[in-house]
């Protein structure tokens, strides 16, 4: 059975339309249903969009700017980071450049019906991914149709016909279930919409908020550094003392800034009409995204950066160009130079974080830099649990709770153990317990037991702790 829906909105009743359920099937189906194979579409899309990336923006650079910009791209902590496991947002960086080479195309030349019938495909399964996409993508198939229309002045009717088709016929799922409920989803969807813009009526707040995340979002993609102050407020960004952090909000801010006056530059001065068209076209999409995301105000979050991932490196990308046009009748040597330190570090960055983060016996990161629990930490403490059962055959197993239980549960099922969730109330004559925390965080939440159990074991797997133990009266 195929659901109507997929995942709920963040903080609201709506739920997306289903299309990275099924595309989670599909993968497991191909690949294998573990949650390896079905979580493995998302890298193969993320290692995609590295190539989509290059096409894109061989439109607006140079070669060498371009391969360039795809290295930074391709060792980027932060697309590394929302490549690794399946979640909906994961498959955003696929799908827009996708979409953004696809309209590029379309708007460049006249082109078949199939190109039309693509996008079309790449639109409708693009909105189901995230509530951002639902709102901006039909916003900018709409101006890119409008804009055909006015330059050809003439209605392509055959082609926006198959692409309204498409679409919809790719969301039947959706409006089956609207259907069935009475409109019920959708009503979820306005009432959400409507709480999530209601705190941020403040237009001067927005703006700095937008703003914070502009400048985050770059500095994340770009050096993988994950910021952890509130950047729009200089003064106590600057009295916290973190010299690391101080250096990497001035860096994004240079960046944004000086990639926004040379964009402005460049699409004045551009004489290749195509280039001017392609500029034009990528400055239309981020400023629509920019005015959604301020008048989202205070629900902004990091994660949602994805949607206009391209930004940071279209504004090195203006910088490298500056400095290599700069330093070209000066001193050609020099300008290379100073292009590769640039480069060298930010991939440095980059590199060093995801050895940090991704070292799971070294690391000293919280579960928030890596994104979760990993599946060789989850079978390997399921395995922990199954060897004591193993000793302990007489005794009923209970877990603390802890934030990855399903992950936990789901290996613990796979090796046909049943582990309780520990109750004081319910604990059975002969018991065993395990207690699982976070290594820096284990024995603070082992104290939080006030000494009602004794400690017969405790091993270190992955960022985790696992406590085995007995109830005193045992």
């Amino acid at each position: 059975e195929f659901p109507l829906l997929g995942p709920k909105a963040g903080g609201t009743a709506f739920k997306l339309g289903p299309a990275f359920y099924y595309l989670e099937y599909f993968s497991g189906a191909i690949f294998g249903s573990t949650p390896g194979g079905i979580a493995l579409f998302i890298p193969i899309f993320s290692i995609a969009s590295i190539f989509l990336f290059y096409l894109f923006f061989k439109n607006i650079f140079s070669t060498k700017i371009t391969l360039a910009l795809t290295l930074l791209y391709a060792s980027s902590f932060y697309l590394i980071k929302y490549s690794r496991f399946a979640w909906n947002p994961n498959a955003i960086p696929f799908f827009l450049f996708a979409f953004l080479n696809l309209s590029l195309a379309i708007l460049l030349s006249k082109r078949p019906l199939y190109y039309h019938i693509t996008l079309a495909a790449v639109v409708a399964i693009g909105i189901q991914l995230h509530t951002t996409l639902l709102i901006l993508l039909p916003i900018f198939t709409f101006g890119l149709y409008t804009y055909l229309i006015i330059k050809n002045k003439k209605v392509p009717l055959i082609k926006i016909c198959a692409v309204l088709f498409t679409i919809a016929f790719l969301n039947v799922p959706f409006f089956l279930n609207d259907i069935k409920k009475d409109g019920e989803n959708l009503r979820n969807f306005f009432s959400g919409a409507a709480s999530k813009t209601e705190s941020s009526t403040a237009i001067i707040s927005n703006i700095k908020n937008s703003f914070n995340f502009l400048a985050q979002g770059t500095a994340y993609s770009l050096t993988g550094l994950e910021p952890q102050k509130n950047w729009s407020k200089p003064v106590k960004l600057l009295q916290s003392g973190n010299i690391t952090e101080i250096a990497a909000a001035f860096l994004a801010i240079l960046i944004t800034f000086f990639g926004i006056f040379l964009a402005v530059l460049k699409i004045k001065n551009e004489k290749t009409q195509s280039r001017k068209t392609a500029l034009y076209f990528i400055a239309s999409i981020s400023i629509i995204s920019l005015l959604l995301f301020t008048a989202l105000g205070d629900e902004l979050n990091i994660r949602f950066f994805i949607v206009i991932i391209f930004l940071p490196f279209m504004f090195l990308g203006f910088s490298l160009e500056y400095l290599s046009n700069y330093f070209k009748d000066k001193s050609f040597r020099l300008a290379i130079i100073i292009i590769t330190i640039l480069l060298l570090t930010f991939t440095s960055l980059n590199i060093a974080k995801y050895v940090q983060v991704y070292d799971l016996e070294t690391s000293q990161k919280n579960t928030s830099a890596y994104g979760g629990i990993s599946v060789g930490e989850s079978r390997g403490i399921s395995e922990y649990i199954k060897e004591t059962l193993e000793n302990y055959p007489d005794s009923k197993p209970y877990t603390f709770p802890f934030e990855f239980k399903r992950s936990l549960d789901y290996f613990n099922s796979k090796s046909g153990i049943s582990v309780h969730s520990f109750s004081a109330n319910n604990l059975a004559d002969k018991s065993i317990l395990f207690l699982v925390a976070e290594k820096e965080s284990a024995e603070k939440s082992l104290d939080k037991l006030n000494g009602q159990f004794d400690v017969l074991e405790q091993k270190n797997i992955g960022r985790f702790t696992i406590f085995k133990l007995l109830p005193k009266y045992q």
